[in-house]
């Protein structure tokens, strides 16, 4: 029965590979995408107001930020609803509903293209597109990760946790290799990816075994709900919170930061953007394999470990130059990543009931998509300003958590030997 649980999760990790390429696909095109439909071209102009505003590339970041902001709005009801019905449907259904929301995304985008849409309808129409992807696609995070969550021991929850992010990373390191499809079309990587998960989802649907839920104490979570801060695991949501934050800026402006640093074309922007992502998502796979996967450490000496990584590569972004700094600094950026994700994910889960982990993993990704509703707004905003500005803000934000989580160390450990 272990060996067959073991086998089961395969499946899990398969779906969430799946979606890492979908989601390092859509990081690498949508910023040039933005700019062939000519959305950093629109303007709001409001006469009669006095208004008269161009937002620029923050009208594409916008596009990003509904999608975070749809993806936090959801993951908790699906997480409620996996710790009663069970993981698999929701597995399944995020997977189809990926499917079904990127082809009605590059619908609109196809007209765009061919200017039967144009300006704020063409805007609109991509809005309520990403709202709906988004909203459908985020059933299958909470219920995966709980999936795992239940299958294995306490002890071994940050092993498996980083085996199913280092699944998630290799999708994200492989989905750029799909993006010289461009030369076909910008949507041609799209409609591939949503072609590979509707064909998953049925695999998935036929093969992943159904688990039933833990009714110990499940009524009590029903009157209950989880709340966000809750003072078991508020340090962890977050921590969540301000570091996907901070990610979410720079994830989301790199495309234009690439094109304009080295003066590049937009298929040329396109092509190595996506190398750096295939580089960022190698190292974080190096940290998920070979780091957290060989070494015993409980999960709060990775995020201490990882922070001050991350705060030095978002500097060593601000400072570059050329492609090769950026490159480097993007290395570090994942290693960093890949030792602090899982790590959350895991020292949250010891803090609540088995009945209770489909809610928390959906809090918990409903944090790090409000992390990302912010962040794009605010870097798109100060890439406007200057280009170098979102990574600069990004390492003050992590220098703050690296001071509070050291402040609260030492009274900790004040505390404990008084």
């Amino acid at each position: 029965m272990f060996h067959q649980r073991l086998f089961a999760l395969r499946w899990v990790m398969l779906g969430m590979f799946v979606l890492g390429v979908g989601q390092s696909i859509e990081f690498a095109i949508m910023p040039m995408l933005g700019r062939a439909l000519e959305i950093d071209k629109l303007v709001i102009d409001l006469p009669a107001w006095g208004i008269y505003y161009q937002p620029k590339e923050l009208a594409i970041t916008v596009l990003a930020s509904v999608t975070a902001l749809s993806f936090s709005i959801f993951t908790p009801f699906w997480g409620r609803l996996s710790d009663r019905l069970g993981r698999k449907p929701f597995i399944v259904f995020g997977l189809f509903g990926y499917a079904l929301g990127m082809a009605l995304f590059c619908l609109v985008a196809w007209l765009g293209l061919i200017q039967w849409l144009s300006g704020f309808a063409l805007f609109l129409a991509l809005f309520l597109a990403r709202v709906v992807h988004s909203a459908l696609k985020s059933a299958a995070y909470p219920s995966s990760n709980a999936y795992i969550i239940d299958s294995v021991s306490v002890a071994a929850r940050t092993k498996a946790l980083g085996s199913l992010a280092a699944a998630t990373q290799i999708g994200s390191m492989l989905g750029p290799t799909l993006v010289f499809l461009v030369a076909i079309s910008f949507l041609a990587p799209l409609l591939l990816q949503a072609i590979i998960c509707l064909a998953l989802a049925v695999i998935v649907m036929l093969s992943l075994p159904h688990t039933r839920p833990d009714e110990s104490g499940l009524e009590q979570q029903r009157n209950k709900p989880l709340r966000y801060f809750d003072q078991r695991y508020r340090q962890y949501t977050l921590l969540c919170l301000l570091l996907y934050l901070a990610m979410g800026m720079v994830q989301q402006t790199l495309g234009f930061y690439f094109q304009d640093l080295l003066r590049l074309s937009t298929a040329e922007a396109a092509s190595y953007f996506s190398l750096s992502l295939m580089v960022s998502s190698a190292a974080m796979l190096f940290a998920q394999l070979f780091v957290v996967q060989r070494f015993r450490f409980p999960p709060e000496y990775y995020i201490g470990f990882g922070l001050p990584v991350l705060m030095l590569s978002f500097l060593a972004l601000a400072l570059s130059s050329q492609l090769l700094h950026l490159m480097l600094a993007l290395a570090g950026f994942g290693f960093a990543f890949g030792l602090i994700g899982p790590s959350l994910a895991a020292a949250a889960s010891k803090s609540v009931l088995p009945q209770e982990q489909g809610g928390l993993s959906g809090i918990i990704a409903s944090v790090s998509g409000l992390g990302f509703v912010i962040g794009p707004l605010i870097g798109g905003f100060l890439y406007s300003l200057t280009p170098q500005a979102p990574y600069f803000f990004s390492s003050v934000i992590v220098c703050t958590v690296i001071f509070v989580f050291i402040v609260k160390a030492y009274f900790f450990r004040k505390n404990a030997c008084q």
